[in-house]
């Protein structure tokens, strides 16, 4: 009997584990693995010779990629359904920060800005529901304004 609910336990054991292994476009594999009634999670991060991003991913949380130099490319948070949420802010290789979009269940809705490598403003607006709103401005590479739209 012992050695029956020994079994039992280690077979429930094995079975209450889940992995979860996904490849990005530059051919990065993510794997997360977690326990069933634990909130911990633990993740590898594998890198192929032809990728172009390494990954770091908190499933329904923080989400960072780098640029293959190490620099940080994209930061930002996944709500509970996996689709963006909040300011995600991206960067060129060189770390100067290349754009701002606030995003609400995957679309984006709020302040938009996107940045020269140089770090001067290229253009700024703002979203609702996915769609262009209001006032757009759009500069040069010295920060003089070019056009404005609206919509």
């Amino acid at each position: 009997m012992k050695l029956f609910l020994i079994s039992l336990c280690s077979t429930l054991l094995f079975f209450s584990c889940e992995s979860k292994e996904e490849t990005n476009e530059g051919g990065a594999i993510i794997e997360t693995s977690f326990e069933a009634d634990s909130t911990e999670n633990t993740e590898e991060i594998t890198q192929n010779e032809n990728q172009n991003a390494t990954l770091e991913v908190v499933p329904g949380g923080d989400h960072r990629e780098y640029h293959p130099n190490g620099e940080l490319k994209i930061e930002g948070q996944y709500d509970d359904n996996g689709l963006r949420t909040g300011l995600w802010i991206s960067y060129y290789d060189t770390g100067i920060k290349w754009s701002e979009s606030y995003y609400v269940a995957g679309k984006k809705d709020g302040h938009n800005l996107s940045f020269f490598p140089n770090g001067k403003v290229r253009y700024l607006g703002e979203y609702n529901d996915d769609q262009k709103i209001g006032e757009w401005k759009f500069y040069d590479e010295e920060g003089n304004l070019t056009q404005t739209e609206n919509f």
